[in-house]
């Protein structure tokens, strides 16, 4: 596995202008709360892919076990949970989080707020604690886009923790054998898109004067992202979980696959997609998971 690090004065490797992963294979998250356990479910048919169908429905069902064994089949998963089962399975991850352990100001949002908050952060806090001896690898840092865009490119399995209130993205059927891409994402206004999950209620707050381009540097698209992120630090987080397949540099635009969708193919726009993976109550969460 290359290192990202290299990649920064090593040209002899440049990162694709576009790429797409389409042998991630969409599955439907089938509770509310199971949103995490659909993605892992997802990579682990993509990365044991050249394995018989029972093979994989028996990891699959590995999970469920695991859920189950662990207590948390009928809880929202945090992303530490899910880097948990990994360990467990012998899966090869890395878990990155700009907070080890759980924020007090968490207390106020009802999506953290369903059960108990006390005894669910005291839960995490010790797993946090125990990440070595139960074989969980889990980095504090902040992963900026270029190296999502990196582990992409290398095949690997990406999971992001979203705001799904935020996540304004586009949902579609489609057949990649069969159609272009440029056919399936060639519209005009893409802060218009549709978005399945977030409620009539709550309204986007996206300034659409801070559009962005292929042309934007990186300090000003970070500067954009973080003046977003302070508009949009509210206590109506819903916390999500999607899986990437891919990225387009020139219509800057993230593909994935949702659970919670019908469609086995979504995208939304670079900004977006950062505004609803930094925003408050994420801590910024991704899991990388690389080949056995």
């Amino acid at each position: 596995m290359n290192n990202y690090n290299d990649l920064k004065t090593d040209n002899t490797e440049q990162i694709r202008v576009s790429y797409l992963n389409n042998d991630i294979k969409h599955i439907k998250q089938l509770t509310k709360n199971d949103c995490g356990p659909t993605c892992l479910k997802m990579a682990i048919n993509y990365l044991y892919g050249n394995l018989s169908n029972d093979v994989r429905i028996e990891r699959f069902q590995n999970v469920d076990k695991i859920l189950s064994d662990l207590n948390l089949n009928s809880k929202s998963l945090w992303t530490i949970d899910i880097a948990h089962i990994c360990a467990i399975e012998k899966i090869n991850h890395i878990m990155y989080t700009v907070t080890l352990g759980v924020q007090d100001s968490y207390s106020s949002i009802d999506f953290y707020t369903e059960g108990n908050f006390t005894s669910e952060m005291l839960r995490i806090e010790q797993k946090f604690s125990n990440s070595r001896e139960l074989g969980i690898n889990v980095i504090k840092d902040s992963i900026d886009l270029n190296r999502i865009k990196f582990e992409l490119n290398k095949n690997h399995v990406c999971i992001v923790l979203v705001d799904a209130n935020l996540l304004n993205g586009k949902n579609i059927q489609m057949n990649v054998e069969e159609l272009e891409l440029n056919e399936i994402y060639n519209f005009d206004d893409i802060s218009a898109m549709p978005t399945m999950l977030r409620p009539n209620c709550c309204f986007y707050p996206f300034d659409t004067k801070n559009e962005t381009t292929s042309q934007t540097s990186k300090n000003d698209f970070d500067k954009i992202v973080e003046s977003n992120i302070i508009k949009t630090s509210r206590s109506d987080f819903c916390g999500h979980y999607i899986i990437l397949l891919g990225y387009d540099d020139t219509k800057q635009l993230i593909f994935y696959r949702n659970p919670a969708s019908n469609h086995n193919f979504s995208y939304t726009s670079y900004l977006n997609f950062e505004i609803a993976r930094k925003s408050f109550g994420t801590d910024q969460d991704i899991l990388f998971i690389y080949p056995s």
